[in-house]
């Protein structure tokens, strides 16, 4: 376009051919998208096109005749045009002639717009006229400066979060890792990425590799995995898992590995020790409820069945405790546990219990509350035990020494009784 409009212009610049090529210079240069400015060498505007009117703000009218730099430049940058101007309408020659460069320009209405500039030079009768392609640029570096703020609080939030962030290509082969991969499996990121993830998990590697073919139809999977670290310390390792289409073409995999360790090994003893509570629960020889603070039944051991009489159908989850206790015992049994809620310890209390054909039976019931890691209660645990064979033993006792005390206070004869010593 420089070229073209040094070739209608050089013709000469006040003559009759101008004016005749005049519509041909307006048909190239309003129809471009850039600003196209031509100054002489006074610095005065000789052409402004409409792509001018639409970036800088001032209609041809009022731009031609004016100097340039007066203009639409910024004050900060008249100096150094002041210092090359002279050399350029000497020489033809200048530090930005030939090149394309970035700097601010000011709009009509008094704001900045920063601008892609690329200028030309053209002998003219005589003399060095430039001719400036302008575009803006604005839009375009706020959003290059967005994306670059937006890339710097992506880089320092992956650089910075305990779970590790990462990516693969088509073949599993990993293509970015975050810095905490470190932290985790020792092994910096230079060493594992560009290598294919296979070779860093072990054991698991098959699964795994059945997984990376499953996601590219499921799109989306979480699973554990026991995964060595490199001085072959074993992790449990959670992977979250997301496949990534580009034009619906599989392209790779991204996704977080989070260190579930801890929480496993947790879970793992949580397991033993349930299976150690149920080992227990099973093998008492006592009846075992855990029932809400409401006091419904939420859990009764095995033993509750015999004890209760439900050998031959459901136990009754959900009913009130006191169901289970004669009514005559019912106030006893609130009083037993309004002190358990006042931190009281009643100790074992006997109550008269109610089997499931209303038959009854002598029991013994001692009561405690599961408690959150706060302290606070969220259960009730009450174990309760069949005394009617000590009872019944009991009373078998009371009736055998009221008998040996009647005999010896009817006898008319002395009777000792000593130990061996004679004592």
């Amino acid at each position: 376009i420089a070229g073209r409009i040094g070739k209608y212009l050089a013709i000469n610049i006040t003559g009759k051919e101008l004016r005749e090529n005049e519509e041909r210079l307006r048909v190239i240069t309003e129809s471009a998208l850039e600003a196209i400015i031509l100054i002489d060498p006074n610095g005065e505007i000789l052409y402004w096109n409409q792509a001018a009117e639409r970036i800088i703000g001032y209609q041809k009218d009022e731009a031609l005749g004016k100097n340039l730099h007066k203009l639409i430049v910024p004050d900060r940058y008249h100096e150094a045009h002041h210092a090359a101007f002279p050399e350029f309408v000497k020489t033809g020659r200048g530090d930005v002639i030939d090149k394309t460069i970035e700097l601010e320009a000011r709009h009509k209405d008094g704001h900045e717009i920063i601008v892609e500039l690329c200028i030309s030079k053209i002998w003219i009768d005589n003399g060095w006229y430039a001719v400036g392609f302008l575009r803006d640029i604005t839009k375009k570096k706020q959003a290059i400066e967005s994306l670059r703020d937006s890339e710097l609080k992506y880089r320092n939030l992956i650089e910075r979060i305990n779970d590790v962030i990462y990516t693969t290509d088509k073949e599993a082969n990993i293509t970015f890792v975050s810095p905490s991969i470190e932290k985790l499996l020792e092994y910096s990121p230079e060493e594992i990425i560009g290598k294919n993830f296979i070779n860093f998990i072990g054991e698991s590697s098959q699964h795994l590799l059945k997984r990376f073919e499953d996601i590219q139809v499921k799109t989306e999977l979480q699973n554990e995995y026991l995964i060595p670290s490199k001085s072959g310390i074993p992790h449990w390792i959670r992977f979250s898992s997301k496949a990534i289409f580009v034009d619906g073409i599989f392209q790779g995999v991204t996704g977080v590995l989070i260190d579930v360790t801890e929480k496993k090994l947790i879970e793992l003893e949580l397991q033993k020790s349930e299976s150690l509570y149920r080992s227990i629960l099973q093998a008492s020889p006592d009846t075992i409820f855990i029932a809400d603070l409401e006091g419904r039944v939420l859990f009764t051991s095995p033993m509750a069945l015999i004890m209760f009489g439900y050998e031959n159908t459901e136990f009754p989850i959900n009913s009130p405790l006191f169901d289970f206790v004669d009514p005559k015992d019912h106030e006893k049994a609130r009083d037993a546990i309004r002190q358990m809620f006042e931190g009281k310890y009643s100790g074992a209390t006997e109550y008269m219990g109610v089997k499931s054909d209303g038959s009854k039976f002598d029991m013994e019931v001692n009561g405690e509350f599961i408690r959150d890691a706060d302290g606070q209660p969220t259960r009730m645990v009450f174990v309760a035990r069949d005394i009617s064979d000590r009872k019944l033993a009991e009373k078998k006792l009371r009736m055998s020494e009221s008998l040996y005390k009647s005999v010896l206070d009817a006898s008319p004869d002395t009777i000792t009784i000593t130990d061996l010593t004679g004592q």
